[in-house]
């Protein structure tokens, strides 16, 4: 195993290779005498093509990265520097820092016994780079607009919306029509294959002078967070207050909580005589010097029973991993480990890492 940064190898270990020259020089011995079968049965034992796994990820800058040889012949050949063996199918990339720009590309080189080689590629980058949508989490009336708008990431984007490409929509921004209630998910791939998203939920109108309602009547935020609400029901026009905080007067209304931890409430009326009054509870928590992370981002697999090594970070712990679909791509121990394994082909899966408060990333497991 190697890795290079920019096409600069590190340095090698000799006795696999040794090994492995050993090895081809019994297959051409076998294929000399005509007697190729052997070789090919012991191509069928070898638990697939030789690869890595993930074959491409994005790791944040000072994060380490674990990733698994599969398949081939044992034993790879291992580096000598630089990575460090977990077992004999599973190394760490060392925690890196990003020299110039946003982000550096680093390629790992494998080689098994019989010298199949595979490469994987890791991409190091700082916070600057990975994008950030303005909502994860909104809940809308039929027929309500609303836009998403990404900071962070790199241009150009593509957005989708429930795994459509809205091929349209390539800037920071993505305004949709929400004509019919059901459950939606907006997705977005900047240029270095990072992936976010949000759910939306869309409710049908109410009916008229039915009970006043907030939706959500309860959240969480870290100060200076945002989040947005819904009126519904009630008689005529609707206005929002918060205090401490602040939220537009609009339905729906984006709350921006205030810089110091506490508890928040945010009021409904409507011009009901007298009028009706919904609230709402916003716990406000101290900012994290970390916010929550899933690492890595967007990475690629190639086979069935792959797999991938996830690490949370930030936030507020215990963490629980889960998969949006768990017959293509699940979690060996949701609640202690971020061990997943991919289980269908051709498939893309979602993938979630949930805090103790309920804030929570998305990334997406890539077929190949």
């Amino acid at each position: 195993m190697r890795y290079k940064k920019h096409g600069i190898a590190g340095p090698r270990g000799f006795l696999p290779r040794t090994l492995a020259w050993a090895a081809a020089a019994i297959v051409l011995a076998l294929a000399g005498c005509g007697d190729l079968s052997l070789y090919s049965a012991l191509e069928g034992d070898a638990g697939g093509d030789f690869r890595l796994s993930p074959q491409t990820a994005l790791v944040p800058e000072g994060t380490p990265f674990t990733f698994s040889a599969l398949g081939g012949f044992l034993p790879y050949e291992v580096t000598v520097a630089g990575l460090t063996a977990k077992d004999e199918h599973t190394w760490e990339f060392p925690a890196s820092f990003v020299t110039f720009g946003d982000s550096d590309d680093y390629t790992i080189e494998a080689t098994d016994l019989l010298g199949n080689t595979a490469t994987a590629t890791v991409t190091v980058f700082t916070t600057v780079a990975q994008p950030v949508l303005n909502e994860t989490v909104v809940t809308l009336t039929a027929g309500d607009s609303w836009t998403f708008t990404v900071s962070g990431g790199r241009a150009p984007f593509v957005w989708t919306l429930d795994d459509v490409v809205q091929s349209a929509i390539t800037n920071s921004s993505y305004p949709h029509l929400f004509a019919a209630a059901g459950s939606y998910t907006v997705g977005l791939t900047d240029s270095l294959g990072f992936y976010c998203e949000a759910e939306v939920s869309v409710v049908l109108p109410p009916a008229p002078d039915v009970p006043l309602v907030i939706s959500p009547t309860s959240a969480s935020v870290v100060v200076g967070g945002m989040l947005s609400f819904e009126a519904f029901g009630g008689n005529g026009s609707y206005s929002f207050s918060a205090l401490p905080g602040s939220i537009t007067n609009t339905n729906p209304a984006t709350f921006t909580a205030p810089v110091t931890p506490g508890t928040c409430t945010v009021t409904l009326t409507d011009t009901s005589v007298p009028p009706r009054v919904a609230t709402a509870a916003v716990v406000v928590t101290a900012s994290t010097s970390d916010p929550l992370a899933l690492s890595p981002s967007s990475p690629k697999v190639t086979a069935e029973g792959d797999t991938v090594l996830f690490t949370a970070a930030g936030g507020v712990p215990p963490y629980t991993f889960s998969s949006k679909k768990p017959s293509d791509g699940n979690f060996l121990d949701p609640a202690n480990s971020g061990q997943y394994t991919h289980l269908r082909a051709k498939k893309d899966v979602e993938v979630r890492l949930t805090d103790s408060t309920g804030k929570r990333v998305t990334t997406k497991v890539r077929w190949k």
